[in-house]
């Protein structure tokens, strides 16, 4: 890609991504949601085209990144389907490529070569990351759990997919909610790898 662009213009780096798709509810009307959910709404464009609601169980750390609206596109389309396999054959693993924006400098006059990397983040509070970052997905079980009884304990289980995302900081965001605030929720876990840790109830 660098070799292909004149100072000042930029282009596409291919990079390819892979993720499961979860069903939720087969029925209803459609939708679909990210693990990180914080790009949401380019996942969420194809919800009109769905029937049943989906997640789509990424690394849950990259936000969902396109250059080209080609690129975008495919996505969308890998997405519908992803969810149809879903539904028919009872599981579904996607492929599909994002793009990150790449740019050449203006030249400055020095001749000096060579390649810069600038990198942008936020910064943010750990523990108020993992507060909203469970609350959400505890929201999303009350609801699940609600509509009826799918066994007789309803488990919520935290993957730790993120350095953030520890046994410990769950159990310290869940030890805030009382019984009544979690509905039919019986039981949360954190898995690490093969380890199960009980963090609510203590």
């Amino acid at each position: 890609v660098a070799a292909l662009l004149a100072p000042g213009h930029s282009g596409a780096i291919r990079i390819p991504r892979r993720a499961h798709i979860s069903l939720a509810r087969e029925s209803g009307p459609g939708y679909i949601y990210c693990c990180h959910n914080s790009t949401g709404g380019l996942v969420q464009q194809v919800s009109p085209r769905l029937t049943g609601v989906f997640l789509l169980v990424d690394d849950g750390q990259w936000e969902h990144e396109f250059v080209t609206d080609e690129a975008l596109a495919d996505f969308h389309d890998a997405l519908v389907a992803g969810c149809n396999t879903r539904v028919e054959q009872g599981h579904a693993t996607i492929s599909w490529i994002e793009e990150w924006e790449l740019m050449r400098a203006e030249e400055d006059g020095s001749g000096e070569t060579g390649v810069a990397i600038l990198s942008v983040t936020d910064a943010r509070d750990v523990f108020s990351s993992v507060t909203e970052a469970v609350e959400m997905v505890l929201e999303k079980a009350k609801r699940k759990f609600e509509a009826r009884r799918w066994a007789e304990h309803h488990v919520v289980v935290f993957d730790n997919a993120s350095a953030l995302t520890t046994a410990e900081r769950v159990a310290d965001v869940a030890a805030g909610f009382e019984r009544e605030e979690l509905g039919a929720i019986d039981l949360i876990l954190c898995a690490h790898g093969d380890d199960l840790t009980q963090v609510w109830p203590t």
